[in-house]
């Protein structure tokens, strides 16, 4: 063995004989049993509202996370997206004609690429003439708006005239 544990050995010893000289230790009193015990039971009910209170933070922290990086993807998404390919063209425009590609309208000029995701709108007098890439023309009166969700596609929103005229 080594000098430690006969020193160590002879703590213990002197803190045995310190005990066993002070005797029991007197029991509390009822009253006094009664006030620790509700101490104790008061600190436990704090800590597990505590715990209870992060956790519930926690979790809608993590929803109000999920929901910001949902909110994010999805305005950014457009933004990321490859261009949309071409499929047909603007053959000819009489009065007001305007294209949205993304975001604001502006005027459209015979020969400008339509492409998916886009429309197209006549003014009060205004007329145009869309060739797509396989040959079909469209012929869009005034007061129209159309747009085109694929190449196969398109969405007639408002129309002056009741059939639209395909040639």
């Amino acid at each position: 063995m080594n000098d430690k544990n006969i020193a160590g050995d002879a703590d213990e010893n002197v803190l045995g004989a310190l005990l066993a000289a002070t005797g029991t230790r007197q029991a509390p009193s009822d009253a006094q049993r009664r006030e620790v015990l509700a101490a104790v039971g008061a600190e436990w009910r704090a800590q597990v509202d505590a715990r209870q209170r992060r956790r519930r933070f926690t979790g809608w922290a993590a929803a109000a996370a999920v929901a910001v990086v949902a909110v994010s993807a999805w305005w950014v998404r457009p933004m990321l997206s490859p261009a949309a390919e071409p499929f047909a063209r603007v053959a000819r425009v009489e009065g007001t004609v305007e294209y949205r590609q993304r975001g604001s309208w502006t005027h459209a000029a015979a020969g400008a690429r339509i492409a998916v995701r886009s429309a197209l709108r006549t003014g009060q007098a205004g007329r145009a003439a869309i060739e797509f890439d396989n040959g079909v023309t469209l012929r869009l009166d005034h007061g129209t708006r159309l747009a085109f969700a694929a190449p196969a596609e398109a969405a007639l929103d408002t129309c002056a005239s009741q059939t639209p005229q395909l040639k």
